[in-house]
């Protein structure tokens, strides 16, 4: 029982565990969400997020002081921005990756996943722009009516 930790040691170093977990799994979010060109705006505001975290971490380095509450709570709310970003840039991927197959699908004459209006309604749903276009154009009555008369 001698070599048990005080309870604060023990939540202290847990939390410790968690943050750390946490900076971690933004920090591989972001570096597959910025890798390549930035040619998305959902990646430029993602890179402006953690460089203005970055910003005030690196001014109050400079300054040789600790991050007021104020300033931390800034930070966490830019890096929170970033990380959502970084999911729509993969949301934005995904989408991209879609449109391609259905486009060589409809080509090829081959069925659609029967999946993917769900999946598009769901990220539609959320107010996606880009899976609610898809849906008019690939799946609303008018669209089946003209893919119809193509093939």
């Amino acid at each position: 029982m001698d070599d048990l930790k005080p309870k604060q040691e023990v939540h202290k170093s847990g939390w410790e565990t968690l943050e750390s977990m946490r900076a971690g799994f933004q920090e591989a979010a972001l570096r597959m969400a910025v890798s390549g060109d930035c040619d998305s705006p959902y990646k430029r505001r993602c890179l402006a997020a953690k460089k203005q975290s970055e910003e005030i971490l690196a001014r109050a380095q400079a300054e040789n002081r600790p991050m007021s509450p104020w300033e931390e709570e800034q930070a966490r709310i830019l890096d929170r921005r970033a990380l959502c970003l970084s999911l729509e840039v993969g949301i934005d991927e995904s989408l991209t990756t879609w449109e391609g197959e259905i486009e060589q699908a409809l080509r090829d004459g081959k069925p659609l996943a029967p999946e993917l209006p769900k999946m598009l309604r769901k990220i539609g749903a959320a107010g996606n722009e880009k899976a609610q276009a898809m849906l008019r154009k690939y799946f609303s009555p008018e669209a089946r009516q003209r893919l119809l008369n193509i093939a």
